[in-house]
């Protein structure tokens, strides 16, 4: 009877470390490959045009490390961050825009960087900078109808030091 009580006491330990263990929090639908801690810190934010979803997060090698690759276009500044982009499907024609702001409204300008097809589970990670709290960079990509989207993606400070980043449309 000894060895039955035992037994289950460890079954029950075994439970509750495996349960403990999976730090399954939900962060919504990322695309992002996170496991245990990493979950905590990555914010990301995601825009959906016509089945296509477009994720932007802080690119860190942490997070960076569960992709089997990704196309790296960062240069170091101070003050900049490093940004991926990951999408559910392949992409057509994704432009990392500088952008305009006139009389309230802001604009696309020229592209910075071109690629002709963002891959899934492939990351373009690139050097993102803001200019006096201003989004000066935006992104663009070809949906369903191959109809070009134009999205703002501004990055501000949160509480305890946090990064947030949030994704908007932006008409031409």
């Amino acid at each position: 009877m000894k060895k039955i009580r035992v037994f289950l006491l460890f079954q029950v330990v075994l439970a509750v470390l495996l349960l403990v263990g999976c730090d399954e929090l939900p962060l919504g639908d990322t695309d992002l490959p996170l496991e245990g801690a990493a979950r905590a810190s990555a914010e990301a934010t995601s825009v959906e045009a016509d089945g296509i979803r477009v994720s932007a997060w802080l690119a860190t090698e942490e997070l960076l490390r569960g992709y089997d690759e990704y196309l790296d276009l960062t240069w170091f500044e101070e003050g900049d961050q490093r940004v991926a982009f990951t999408a559910n499907v392949l992409v057509h024609d994704f432009s990392i825009l500088e952008l305009g702001y006139e009389d309230g409204e802001f604009y696309a300008g020229r592209p910075l960087i071109v690629q002709k097809e963002l891959l899934p589970n492939r990351p373009l990670v690139v050097t993102w900078a803001e200019q006096e709290g201003t989004p000066n960079r935006g992104i663009s990509f070809a949906d369903e109808a191959g109809e070009t989207r134009y999205f703002i993606l501004e990055i501000n400070q949160g509480g305890a030091g946090n990064v947030l980043l949030s994704l908007r449309e932006f008409f031409q």
